[in-house]
């Protein structure tokens, strides 16, 4: 009986499933694709160079030639000759001392301008400084801790590398070389390598902060100088921190401050508005910084980066066109605090008490309203802690010009119960006074408050009544000014009227009345009521009131 064949929906021939077996493994074993970034592996010790450790003559002394570039790589590869300081060799203290002086000697010639005799840099001049370079400065650092070694504490503990002494000239010399105005930027990065740049970016795990610093440097200047790079370098950083974050199996990175200090410079010369790239490295990276072990190591630099995003986002802080609100920055960043607050350490609270009042005083006023229920249901839980150190910030955080604002609407249903139970249950007698205080102003804000509000009603009624006032002394002037017009036509008015109002002969005494027929008058009496008679005929014309004079 004939097998049923593949054809017929049989199983295949055992030579196809031997082929299909071995291409299989065959891809499983084929390696991964070259875009892709490996993990540095560890790098063994360089082995004892060749050339011999003899003093050699000056670089001044030859002419800029091919003779001249000949003696720099000479002394390059002495350079690359690497000693062993941990134990202190007699023999080898000559040698230290010829390759510390080329150092030296190289960051002098090299760098200078060619007036003063300095080399125009050659392919093969750079080629063989960045070899020597790498070969220098490109090390192990373990991952993992030995078992039963003490751990290092950066704070209490200061490592100083006893290769030092030479490190620190060829990180010079490479910083000095990226300065350099005859190194352009295409010409430095045929040089330059990427894996070079990732290889460097590992040396953060140095216990040297000398080093570290000097590692901070040179990148700064690689970033400037080969703006192809840049992208680059800014996904290695963030990797090398997610790392940090989550693989703590890898080791501890003793760079993270450094490479902070590398993106607050990169941060504060981002575009505006921010790209959602920028604004995911924030979310994704920055903010699960603040829930390390080490923050306090770092925080300064962390929240430095955060800040100058809350800063560039004073506008739209991404792309309109994708409908996001100018505010997303700010709402990342206080939900992200408020996320990895810390709950039972006090230090890292006062930090983040720290932090979160400066990007309130960052933040506008139209942002802050959005976010004001947010901090100040914080502010009230941080009151109420049994920390003194906490409870003394946080009163200080109600002294804020945007928190003040607020106090009138939160005092009473937030501030003002957790204030009264810590007046009455904390421990300590000064956080106690000042909480006294603080409860003494909110009082007197809203007492001020009440009595702003009935001085302006009190100044209403007074409005009203002082314009009830003018107007009844505009009436009045008014009439005044009507019985002045009246007293004017009167006067203008013919004289037989004034004659009329006065008293007549037959009304008067009969003395009196006999000496007005007579026309005569005697003033030396003194009468009163004469007196006052003529007075008023002295007002009126002689010629027509009154007698002739004789």
């Amino acid at each position: 009986m004939e097998r049923a064949t593949e054809a017929d929906g049989g199983p295949p021939p055992r030579a196809q499933l031997a082929f299909r077996r071995r291409s299989v493994h065959a891809r499983r074993a084929r390696p991964e694709s070259p875009t892709r970034e490996q993990p540095l592996q560890c790098v063994p010790e360089p082995p004892e160079h060749s050339v011999p450790m003899v003093a050699l003559p000056p670089i001044r002394s030859l002419r800029p030639g091919k003779s001249r570039d000949e003696l720099i790589i000479q002394k390059l590869q002495q350079c690359e000759y690497i000693f062993n300081f941990s134990a202190d060799i007699p023999s080898e203290s000559q040698a230290k001392e010829i390759k510390r002086t080329n150092l030296i000697e190289l960051n002098e010639v090299m760098c200078a301008p060619e007036s003063h005799g300095g080399p125009t840099i050659s392919e093969a001049v750079l080629q063989a400084t960045i070899s020597m370079v790498e070969v220098n400065i490109i090390r192990d650092f373990s991952p993992a801790t030995p078992p039963g070694a003490p751990v290092f504490d950066p704070e209490e503990d200061f490592y100083f590398d006893p290769r030092w002494a030479h490190l620190q000239h060829v990180y010079s010399l490479l910083s000095n070389i990226l300065d350099s105005p005859f190194v352009k930027a295409p010409f430095a990065q045929q040089c330059i390598t990427r894996a070079f740049v990732r290889k460097k970016l590992e040396l953060f795990r140095s216990y040297d902060k000398r080093e570290r610093d000097a590692l901070k440097n040179v990148l700064h200047r690689v970033y400037a100088k080969m703006i192809g790079y840049r992208s680059y370098i800014r996904s290695l950083l963030s990797q090398m921190l997610l790392r940090h974050v989550y693989d703590r199996d890898d080791g501890r990175i003793q760079g993270i401050g450094e490479m902070l200090e590398i993106f607050g410079s990169i941060i504060s010369g981002f575009a505006h508005p921010i790209k959602p790239e920028h604004v995911t490295f924030l979310r994704k990276v920055l903010m699960p910084l603040h829930g390390t072990e080490e923050l306090e190591t770092y925080h300064p630099q962390l929240a430095y980066c955060v800040l100058q995003f809350v800063s560039k986002s004073a506008g739209p802080s991404v792309d309109a066109a994708n409908g996001h609100a100018s505010h997303v920055v700010s709402e990342i960043v206080l939900n992200g605090l408020l996320r990895y607050w810390p709950k039972c350490n006090s230090t890292k609270e006062v930090m983040f008490m720290n932090e979160f009042e400066e990007v309130i005083d960052a933040l506008s006023y139209e942002a802050f309203a959005q976010f004001r229920t947010l901090v100040m249901h914080r502010v009230a839980r941080c009151i109420g802690s049994m920390h003194f150190q906490v409870v003394e910030r946080a009163l200080v955080m109600l002294q804020n010009q945007k928190v003040i604002g607020e106090l009138l609407e939160f005092s009473d249903n937030l501030l003002l119960p957790v204030l009264r139970s810590q007046v009455k249950g904390h421990w300590c007698k000064q956080v106690r006074e000042r909480i006294r205080g603080c409860m003494d102003f909110i009082e007197g804000t809203d007492d001020t408050a009440a009595d702003s509000s009935e001085d302006a009603a009190d100044s209403d009624n007074h409005d009203e009544a002082d314009l009830m006032a003018e107007s009844m002394d505009a009436e009045a002037a008014m009439a005044a000014d009507e019985a002045d017009a009246a007293a004017i036509e009167d006067a203008d008015a013919p004289a037989v009227a004034v004659m009329d109002l006065e008293p007549q002969p037959w009304q008067r005494g009969p003395k009196r009345a006999r000496q007005h027929v007579n026309g005569e008058h005697n003033d030396e009496e003194g009468d009163v009521n004469d007196v006052e008679t003529n007075a008023k005929w002295r007002r009126l014309e002689p010629s027509t009131v009154g007698p002739k004079e004789p």
